[in-house]
């Protein structure tokens, strides 16, 4: 049996700040040149997050998946992680969840991840790893 893997992506990075922002997974390729679209049905495994231009003594990221871009149709529980840093520097680094879930697209078929900082503010590029049977 094959299986189908890849990512999801947004289109641009999220600006984060210590009050939630939503930023759409679509696929596009703008950031990620190997990002697809998220299958109607698929196994999402782990959250990835790019992160970087953290300043202000951000060190940990709160975040969910959810369908709708207010985070009131909430898909995963908020999880708070922290950030890990680069060996050489300080601006930038990574944060990671593992998710799970056994997804089914909804009417909307949109998730969105739902972020912020601790303090501070960063970049967030996010990605949602995925598998499906082929």
């Amino acid at each position: 049996m094959a299986y189908d893997r890849g990512f999801t992506s947004s289109a641009a990075k999220a600006a984060l700040t210590n009050a939630y922002s939503a930023v759409e997974l679509t696929g596009a390729a703008t950031l990620d040149a190997q990002s697809s679209v998220l299958p109607d049905s698929a196994y999402l495994s782990v959250l990835m997050g790019e992160i970087d231009t953290i300043a202000g003594s951000a060190t940990s990221v709160t975040w969910y998946l959810a369908l709708d871009a207010a985070g009131d149709r909430p898909l995963t529980n908020a999880v708070t992680e922290t950030i890990t840093v680069g060996a050489t520097t300080n601006t930038k680094g990574g944060v990671q969840t593992i998710v799970d879930l056994h997804w089914r697209a909804t009417a909307t078929g949109s998730v969105y991840v739902i972020a912020k900082t601790n303090t501070g503010t960063c970049n967030l590029t996010p990605r949602l790893f995925w598998s499906r049977n082929g």
